[in-house]
């Protein structure tokens, strides 16, 4: 029997956390910023176009090089408010009555502009929430080592085993329609039988031997006409069931391979940082610093007897240096370089 999968802890939670960056990435890319970030720029533009226009009714000229200030779309709002109420305090309301409509359209002008700004603030609020969970799960990922990793392959190879076996029963499954049209072939020509021999009854040239004869050959060719099919409708079913196995099993395998990638990265690139560090600590340490002091005194010492015997100055030594090609995860490689850098040690 094929049965069901069950995930390891070390599988289940990786799954977890993968699932949940990648919803998280959604819920990010779905947030439509920039869509509102380009409302609102319309819907404050709209608004200061409006208070340039009631500002100039008021007697100012009108600058379209420089558009009022949200601080000062709101002084002109007051200032238009004030002096509608004023004409209409006086009574002129003939001279009113184009500030009032300048008023109002700069009001709704001022509340579509406040409205998209408070929709793009909540979703760069929610972007930046987002953002905040998304880098704390990026930084804490589950736990995973080379025994993980090996549970991991050994789970694949479990489930390739497993595509190996479906596919195989699939394979092996023939195709029963030439038995049942060969199944009903047989009932059709049992059935003719029975109707010429019936019709020779009715005519006086047959007996009753002969007609049951008949009638039991037609039952006995139903019937394995009706077996053919349900066994047919059998291996229909078993075959469904096995190509939606089949699906089930491809499915889970790739699953399975993305969450192996995603720990094997995990993985390595820790073990590469210890293991750059370790190298590097090494090298920079006290003891190496004490061989290479010792080395350079040698030489040098060595490069004054030389001096001395050919009779000329002694020549400088050179510092040793090692160098260590692609440094990836260092703090050396401060470009952060996914390729990595080469780092050269003097020592």
């Amino acid at each position: 029997m094929f049965g069901i999968r069950k995930q390891s802890k070390v599988e289940a939670e990786w799954q977890a956390w993968l699932i949940r960056r990648k919803s998280l990435k959604v819920a990010i890319d779905e947030l439509a910023i920039t869509e509102a970030r380009s409302s609102h720029t319309v819907a404050e533009n709209k608004a200061r176009h409006a208070a340039m226009d009631a500002k100039a009714h008021m007697g100012f000229r009108r600058d379209l090089q420089h558009l009022p200030t949200d601080k000062e779309r709101q002084s002109i709002t007051a200032a238009l408010s004030k002096h509608v109420a004023d004409l209409m305090d006086k009574g002129r309301t003939d001279l009113a009555f184009q500030p009032k409509q300048e008023l109002a359209e700069l009001k709704e002008a001022n509340k579509a502009a406040e409205a998209t700004l408070q929709r793009l603030e909540s979703l760069e609020g929610q972007k930046d929430a987002l953002e905040i969970e998304l880098q704390s799960l990026v930084s804490n990922p589950p736990h995973a080592d080379l025994k993980a990793l090996e549970m991991l392959e050994k789970e694949q190879a479990r489930l390739n085993s497993e595509k190996a076996r479906v596919r195989e029963a699939l394979d092996s499954m023939t195709d029963d329609n030439g038995a049942i049209k060969q199944a009903v072939r047989e009932a059709r020509a049992a059935q003719k039988q029975l109707d010429d021999i019936e019709a020779s009854a009715a005519l006086g040239d047959s007996t009753d031997s002969e007609q049951r004869s008949a009638a039991a050959a037609l039952a006995k060719a139903k019937a394995r006409a009706t077996k053919a099919k349900e066994e047919a409708d059998k291996r229909s079913s078993a075959r469904r069931g096995l190509e939606s196995k089949l699906c089930k099993v491809e499915e889970q395998a790739e699953e399975l391979s993305l969450l192996h990638n995603e720990v094997a990265l995990n993985v390595y690139e820790e073990q590469t940082k210890e293991s750059e560090k370790r190298l590097i600590d090494f090298l920079e340490a006290e003891e190496m610093q004490s061989i290479t002091k010792q080395l350079y005194e040698a030489r040098n010492g060595y490069e004054k007897a030389v001096a001395q015997r050919q009779g000329r100055r002694p020549r400088t030594g050179e510092q040793v240096a090692v160098m260590l090609p692609g440094i990836k995860f260092h703090h050396y490689n401060t470009a952060g370089n996914v390729h990595g850098v080469d780092v050269t040690l003097k020592i």
